[in-house]
């Protein structure tokens, strides 16, 4: 049995019917290696590739309970976000469910994927997976004895205002900590940042999403014309570390690299070694 973030009770097993309601699940279970599990996603699923075929069950925030029950799942993987009515409709018709609430630091977004890895009785699969990834967390909590100068970060979450960015309690303020950097951005969660806090925050780096194929200095150009971000350090010296927006802002696998790219950046800065 493997408890979930509610405190219920699932049974780990071999599961052939899997559900997914939410786009970071879904990396999480093609990450694991049972992707051939999967009998239906969201429409916002869309890596890997392979998904984009599957049968689709609506939005993440509307997916349709007829919809999943027509596929028969023996399981479907909720995350914090998808409808609480529709979590409860698949219960009183007796289908399981595992849900994931928010992760809040990189250990607890790695802690969820062995829970799954386990519910799904992928241990054996995802081991080397899971191992690589606790012990680069490690490297990088070591390392923090040894990081002297903290280069202020902000995350953005888009690339026009209203702006919001990765506060505190948050995957990406996690991400700022274990790279090395400080978040400029004091508030709980993800929020609205004003152009008086973007200011005073004046940010060493600023790490912002960016469409799959947009230009990166197309998109600079756009964040130059609004005063409070050129008047940073970041934009004004063209500090803005680009990344996927499916990447930078779905809990999954491939944040870590984020982790790791953000690290390079900050590394630079203090003129260390790469």
């Amino acid at each position: 049995m493997v408890k979930d973030s509610f405190g219920e009770l699932v049974p780990a097993r071999h599961y052939e019917r899997v559900v997914s309601l939410a786009p970071n699940l879904t990396e999480i279970v093609a990450y694991l290696g049972t992707l051939d599990s999967l009998v239906g996603v969201t429409d916002f699923c869309d890596f890997p590739p392979e998904v984009k075929d599957l049968p689709k069950v609506g939005g993440y925030i509307d997916p349709n309970v007829e919809a999943i029950v027509a596929l028969k799942p023996e399981i479907v993987l909720a995350y914090r976000g998808n409808p609480l009515p529709v979590i409860m409709k698949l219960k009183e018709v007796g289908v399981p469910v595992f849900i994931l609430d928010n992760a809040r630091t990189l250990d607890e977004l790695l802690k969820q994927m062995e829970d799954l890895a386990t519910l799904l009785k992928a241990e054996d699969q995802a081991r080397t997976k899971l191992r690589d990834i606790r012990k680069s967390l490690k490297a990088y909590r070591a390392n923090l004895v040894s990081v002297s100068a903290k280069h202020s970060v902000l995350i953005l979450t888009g690339t026009s205002p209203p702006f919001y960015a990765a506060g505190k309690n948050t995957v990406h303020d996690s991400i700022i900590i274990y790279a090395g950097g400080r978040n400029g951005f004091d508030a709980e969660g993800y929020a609205h940042i004003t152009p008086e806090a973007i200011l005073n925050a004046n940010p060493d780096v600023i790490v912002s999403p960016i469409g799959v194929g947009q230009d990166p200095i197309t998109v600079l150009a756009g964040l130059k014309s609004y005063p409070a971000l050129f008047g940073t350090d970041a934009v004004r010296y063209g500090r803005v570390l680009f990344v996927e927006e499916d990447v930078l802002m779905r809990p999954g696998p491939r944040i870590f690299g984020v982790l790791e790219r953000l690290s390079g950046w900050l590394r630079g800065l203090s003129g260390e070694v790469k």
